[in-house]
């Protein structure tokens, strides 16, 4: 921070064997470091390579048929409790990590987290699509309010800081930037 970089890191949780609370450190880990975006992913056991025969005993095999990548759910079962919360970091990893910043916008995002984690599976599969939509809404209200905190933008799994994206737009409407930075998400 100190020479202005705009760092990034790449995050993976549901590994085999992990616990909540080693999950957890990685997310304080993020709210303390702040690096300018971040992407996070779920353990995916590729066949023929270690993590593969580590999780061997866990790979639910009705899962792995379904699921080409790490980026939409886990294939591993951790138990109906872990697999949900996995799913809901999955989808809304940003929130977790700005609820643990001290950040402003800090309480905010503490309130979302006890609110989805409050959430049984069948609510959580009604409600999360509207709940990922609604962090783009969130996110232009508080950048508007200046209070810093990661949205989604670029990927569903990339959070991205709110000054950057803010940096960006005053860059762009003084005539420094011919253009934002757009991938999947932002090209529409």
């Amino acid at each position: 921070h100190a020479y202005d970089l705009h760092s990034s890191a790449f995050i993976m949780f549901g590994l085999p064997y992990e616990s909540r609370e080693e999950i957890m450190e990685t997310i304080h880990l993020c709210a303390k470091v702040k690096m300018g975006r971040f992407r996070w992913a779920l353990f995916f056991p590729f066949k023929g390579t270690a993590g593969y025969e580590i999780a061997k005993p866990l790979i639910d095999e009705s899962k792995i048929a379904g699921q080409g990548n790490y980026f939409d759910g886990s294939c591993l079962k951790f138990g109906e409790e872990h697999d949900l919360f996995l799913d809901k970091l999955a989808k809304l990893c940003n929130w977790y990590v700005n609820a643990e910043t001290d950040w402003e916008s800090a309480p905010i995002y503490q309130r979302l987290v006890k609110k989805i984690e409050a959430m049984d599976r069948e609510t959580w599969l009604r409600e999360y699509k509207d709940l990922v939509a609604y962090d783009r809404d969130l996110s232009e209200q508080l950048i508007s309010e200046d209070k810093i905190h990661y949205t989604i933008r670029y990927s569903n799994v990339m959070g991205v800081r709110s000054d950057y994206i803010k940096q960006e737009r005053e860059q762009m409407a003084a005539g420094k930037k011919a253009e934002a930075v757009a991938y999947t998400l932002d090209q529409s």
